[in-house]
Parts: structure tokens; C-alpha cells; sequence
């Protein structure tokens, strides 16, 4: 180790309590940073080491305590909590600091519909003590996804948004670390333009420590079902899908998203789910849902505890990860070029390894997107329903990236181009599902950039959080 990371280790083990820094050297290092990471295009980033903080005051610490090291001597840090962000060094990095929010942990009920939440928990133990309560917030369906992994501040969907909204706009406040070490409460009433900043725009402002969320009374029994059926089935219901979108009244408190799998060991099929946002005894499903139950399919669930709707994360040791994603007006024509297009691409890609790649519907219904504000309305959204294609890509070989990579970005710039000559796309990217190509930052309104930069500029003036932290995803 050269006298400048002696230093800087240095530094930091004498400002935190013992055991906060984790170095490769330990033997609980690989334990730490393996289970960090949902992909391992991130994961196969080594750092010098990992600083896991335990309480708010230990991150102010260390941001006080490095950020001289990042102005002078160039040090850089990557920030990761839930650490499912797949687009690669968004979380990672290689021979720098991982600050790692994991074990920042704790849940407050502040009040009859507000709890706070720090970004170390995650969704599934959330759930568990509102539940105690009688209580819901909406989360991420992923019981084992973290709370900070983006999806909070960004317009991420939950199985019951088509009652709530996305997940950000019921984020009501959040503590937001500055490069400075100061400690900001922020909401819409409390430093609005920062707050504005913070949604979706990952670690360019400051680092979020906790969320306060609207939570209110919900049901413990909801109908919720995995129907597993023939590939051919999935294009025969996208008109299925895209009628029901431009529905005044979308599903009726129903949400269906729907995914086309190709598996080099299970081969070609489709999964709908389907989950219905309210009390439920009855064993056959919703009206609204059987359009979306083939005959021929598999089907698991019906009434159901949210613990059976929630499941845990789907992470292997070792495989590879990768998202990235496009999003378009309801429409026929452009969905079924897309998954045509798809799956005469994945045949190129048949010798790959363990292979699982899908291409995944997630609609956002008009109920959805209400309360939003269209003269703020800073991811670009608007207020007509659209649908997410998402290419979410498994394999196993490190030496299949370039080519799996390479061949998805063509397919998608494919379905963009054609959506666009037919007047469908939307200009809207989730940062949770971008890869490292695409720029969601570019793709949100002159507002909400304008807030963007204000609160970096005024909040970061030695540009800690641009220099300090790389990634794909900068102002």
C-alpha cells in the first residue's frame, strides 16, 4: 500500500469506530462484497476497500474525512445500499473506496401515515412491521431489493402503484449527506429544488440516508398469480395489454406485467404477473385478470398474503446482469416488431452459457401517473399511459459480455428508431434499468435538470459528487 492510501485508510480507521473498513486482505471481504452486488459485472470490480456505516453521524464522518483526499489527491469513491443498479460502476469501482450502506438499518413510524426508513433495510422487513400494524407503503415487489437502490427516488412501480402512484412521488421527505458533511432534511416544502434533485439522479447531489413514505390501511388479502404459458400465447395478448392501457380506467386496480423468456435450458415461454390491488376470498381470479390467463398455461397463486406476492431476490454467485430498456406508447404494432426482432437476435446468441434473456412489459397505467404536476413534471412522463420494455440479460462468461451487450443496444436502437417513425416513444428513461449507454439524465425535463444543476453547483462547489464518484450516469 503507497503512503497515500496509508493515509487515507489511515484516516478513516482513526474517524470511525473499529471494524467499519473491510479489506481484501479479511477473510469476511469476499462475504461483504460478493453479496453487495446483484451482478457480477460489478461485482468482479475490486476496491481498495469497503467502509460499511452504521448510523448517519458515520457517513457524515466519512465524507468530511475524504473529501480532501478527493480535491487534492484524486481519491474516488463508488456508493452502493441495495446494489441492484446493473449498469456496470453505476455502484462499483475498481481500486478505490466502496462506501456500503448496507449496514445502515432502522425503521420509525413518526406517525399515523409517515415512516422512515434508512437505506441499509430492506423492502421485505418493511412490510413485515407494517404489516404488524395493519399498515402498506408502496415498495418494491422484490422482498430482498434494498431500499436505496435508486428505484425509491425514481418512478419505480409496485404491485400496488395502480392504487398509489409510482414510488417516488410517495416519498414525502428524505436526509440527504452533502459533499460538505452537512446533514439536509429536505422535502417539497424544506429545500424543494434539492429534494427535486435527488429523485432519480443516483449519487450527483448528495448521499440519502433515510426516506420518510406515505403509508396508510391496506388488506393483507390480495389475489395475486405466476402464469407461466407457450411463447406463442405472448404476442396474441399484447392487443390484450394496449386495450386495457387506453382504458380510462387501465385494470380497475389491477396490475399485469408480462415478460418473454428465452432459456438456453427451458427454451422459449412466457410469464404474466398478475396481482389485483384488493380484499379478495374468491379462488378464481378478477374479471379484469382472465384475458391474461391462457388456457394452456401454469398457473401458481391465487388469494394471497403479501409474503406470498413478495418474493426474495433472484441473485447467483457469478452470473452476469444487465438491463437496459426503452419506453413507448401503447401500441401493437411497435411491441410485436420489438419481441419479433428480439427473439431473431437471441438465435445469434444460442451458444451463450446459461443464458436467460427476457424481454419484459412493465405498463404504466394512467393511475399510475397521477398527481403529477405537468409543469414539473421532471422525468418527462406526462400523464399518458406508456409501456417500459425492459431487456433484463443473464449469462454466465465474462468473454460473452461484449457480444451480448453489443447485440441487445442494436436491437434496442432498432425498436427506438422504428417507434419514433411511428410516433410512439417516449422520451422517459429509468435510471434503475438504464445500462451504461444509455443517458437517463438527458432524458428529463429542462426543470428538473435546471434543479439538478442549481443544487450541484450550490450544494457541491468543489464537485466532490462528479469527480469523487464515478459511474456511467453524470450531469
Amino acid at each position: 500500500m503507497n503512503c497515500l492510501w496509508h493515509s487515507v485508510t489511515t484516516a478513516l480507521e482513526s474517524a470511525l469506530p473499529s471494524g467499519r473498513c473491510v479489506y481484501p486482505f479479511q477473510p469476511n471481504f469476499d462475504d461483504v462484497h460478493l453479496a453487495t452486488y446483484a451482478s457480477a459485472l460489478d461485482a468482479e470490480l475490486r476496491p481498495k476497500f469497503h467502509v460499511l456505516p452504521q448510523t448517519r453521524d458515520e457517513v457524515t464522518i466519512f465524507i468530511k474525512t475524504i473529501r480532501n483526499y478527493v480535491i487534492k489527491n484524486n481519491v474516488k469513491f463508488a456508493v452502493v445500499s441495495g446494489g441492484c443498479l446493473t449498469a456496470r460502476g453505476c455502484s462499483s469501482i475498481e481500486q478505490g473506496i466502496v462506501l456500503n450502506l448496507s449496514q445502515l438499518k432502522g425503521i420509525r413510524i413518526l406517525s399515523e401515515d409517515i415512516v422512515e426508513i434508512f437505506v441499509g433495510e430492506k423492502w421485505g422487513d418493511v412490510y413485515a412491521l407494517l404489516k404488524s400494524i395493519g399498515k402498506m407503503c408502496v415498495g418494491a415487489d422484490d422482498a430482498g431489493m434494498g431500499i436505496g437502490n435508486g428505484m425509491s427516488l425514481d418512478r419505480g412501480l409496485s404491485f400496488i402503484s395502480p392504487g398509489e402512484g409510482v414510488m417516488c412521488n410517495n416519498v414525502k421527505s428524505c436526509d440527504v449527506v452533502l459533499a460538505s458533511g452537512e446533514v439536509i432534511h429536505t422535502s417539497d416544502n424544506a429545500t424543494p429544488a434539492l429534494f427535486q434533485a435527488l429523485r432519480g439522479t443516483g449519487n450527483n447531489v448528495g448521499i440519502v440516508t433515510s426516506i420518510r413514505v406515505r403509508m396508510f390501511d391496506h388488506s393483507q388479502r390480495i389475489y395475486g398469480r405466476t402464469v407461466k404459458y407457450d411463447y406463442l400465447g405472448f404476442v396474441a395478448q399484447i392487443p390484450m395489454l394496449v386495450s386495457a392501457m387506453q382504458s380510462p380506467d387501465g385494470l380497475k386496480g389491477a396490475d399485469v406485467s408480462m415478460r418473454f423468456v428465452v432459456s438456453r435450458t427451458s427454451g422459449l415461454f412466457g410469464i404474466n404477473y398478475l396481482k389485483y390491488d384488493r380484499q379478495t376470498e374468491e379462488k378464481t381470479p378478477p374479471q379484469v385478470l382472465e384475458p391474461f390467463i391462457p388456457i394452456s398455461s401454469e398457473c401458481k397463486l391465487g388469494p394471497a398474503d403479501l409474503s406470498d406476492l413478495i418474493k426474495g431476490p433472484n441473485r447467483t454467485p457469478g452470473k452476469r446482469l444487465a438491463h437496459m430498456h426503452t419506453c413507448v406508447r401503447p401500441d401493437n404494432t411497435i411491441l410485436v416488431e420489438g419481441v419479433d426482432t428480439f427473439i431473431i437476435r437471441t438465435m445469434d446468441l444460442a451458444w451463450c452459457e446459461g443464458h436467460i434473456f427476457s424481454y419484459c412489459l412493465y405498463p404504466y397505467y394512467p393511475s399510475h401517473l397521477r398527481n403529477i404536476n405537468t409543469r414539473r413534471d421532471q422525468f418527462s412522463m406526462g400523464t399518458e399511459p406508456f409501456i417500459m420494455i425492459v431487456f433484463r440479460l443473464e449469462w454466465e462468461n465474462r468473454d460473452d459480455d461484449n457480444n451480448i451487450l453489443a447485440e441487445f443496444q442494436d436491437v434496442l436502437e432498432h425498436i427506438e428508431h422504428y417507434a419514433n417513425c411511428r410516433d410512439v416513444a417516449v422520451r422517459f428513461k429509468n435510471m434503475s434499468y438504464s445500462a451504461h449507454f444509455q443517458n437517463p439524465i438527458a432524458s428529463y425535463s429542462k426543470y428538473k435538470r435546471d434543479c439538478m444543476k442549481w443544487s450541484c453547483s450550490f450544494r457541491d462547489p468543489d464537485d466532490i459528487f462528479h469527480w469523487g464518484v464515478p459511474g456511467p450516469w453524470k450531469l
